[in-house]
């Protein structure tokens, strides 16, 4: 298929930025990657890549034209799995994004579900923001991703609900206004924070909780958008923090960590399942999101270990 492989080589130059570097992982010389890279531009009939001194950059042709080929790579890959799948085959491989707040428990265990059932797949699961994500959908870098942003519908994606999930001011178990039944706003304010930054939107809706009451915002000693160092901060010291319980479901089940009943200030999220419209779905994914789909109607307490 000498057109796929004209393809698959022009995918190394963008992300090698580099003739050598592409040459080298393709295992071809350089100058039949030049001739092969030529003949794809003479066949576009524009040119792909402009020669720099550090190697080369795509042209606004190369940058329209890679997002249609990783979306063509993708939906190749789709097929084979496909087509393996009817041939009684379990393997195949998966891209998934996942949001900060479902990389602890929630997709570890769907992976492990998936594992389970399909000992022959592989996946590849990567941790990032909304947009990070949402951009490597649209380029057909991922099949799936899952995360707390809001739901997506546009031309080429679209997003379904497949999780509740609750978010709280958290604390260690050994904080002072742990046990207190009624916490108030002001109190909170004497704590020092720890908090994700803006861009989460559980954060928008602490200020506004605050602002709306007429009192300064919780300032954060630290900002960070890692679970894991928040989780860190919070045991054995005096930090408060808001976030999605399922950053933390293993420490709320064990009580290591807390939430303070502060009234008003707990907000409802939907975990969201984003995927590109008019692709093909492998039977890999949709064995993915019917693993997850079923986990959401399963008592956390079923699911929150991710050990095997």
């Amino acid at each position: 298929m000498q057109y796929s492989r004209r393809l698959r080589q022009f995918l190394a130059i963008y992300d090698c930025g580099s003739l050598g570097q592409a040459a080298e992982e393709l295992h071809i010389t350089q100058p039949a990657l030049s001739k092969s890279l030529r003949q794809l531009e003479d066949e576009m009939g524009v040119p792909l890549f402009e020669r720099v001194p550090s190697g080369v950059v795509p042209t606004v042709y190369g940058e329209a034209l890679s997002g249609h080929i990783r979306i063509i790579e993708s939906e190749f890959r789709n097929a084979e799995a496909e087509i393996a799948s009817l041939q009684g085959a379990t393997k195949g491989h998966l891209y998934i994004g996942v949001g900060p707040s479902m990389a602890p428990h929630v997709v570890p265990n769907v992976a492990l579900r998936l594992s389970r059932q399909k000992p022959g797949i592989t996946m590849t699961i990567v941790e990032g923001l909304s947009e990070d994500h949402l951009l490597a959908l649209r380029r057909g870098e991922l099949d799936l991703a899952v995360g707390t942003w809001p739901p997506v519908n546009e031309k080429t994606l679209a997003s379904e609900a497949v999780l509740v999930d609750r978010v709280s001011v958290i604390a260690g178990a050994g904080h002072p206004l742990a046990g207190k039944r009624n916490c108030q706003l002001v109190d909170l304010l004497e704590y020092p924070w720890v908090l994700p930054p803006h861009s989460q939107r559980w954060r928008n809706h602490l200020d506004e909780i605050f602002l709306k009451r007429g009192l300064e915002l919780p300032d954060p000693s630290m900002t960070t958008n890692s679970p894991t160092l928040l989780r860190s901060v919070l045991l054995g010291n005096r930090y408060l923090s808001f976030l999605p319980q399922l950053c933390v479901q293993d420490d709320l089940a064990e009580g290591r960590i807390i939430t303070l009943p502060v009234e008003g200030v707990d907000e409802t999220v939907d975990v969201n399942l984003t995927y590109r419209k008019r692709t093909v779905v492998s039977p890999i994914c949709h064995a993915f999101v019917e693993i997850l789909r079923e986990m959401g109607k399963e008592p956390r307490e079923n699911w929150v270990r991710t050990t095997d």
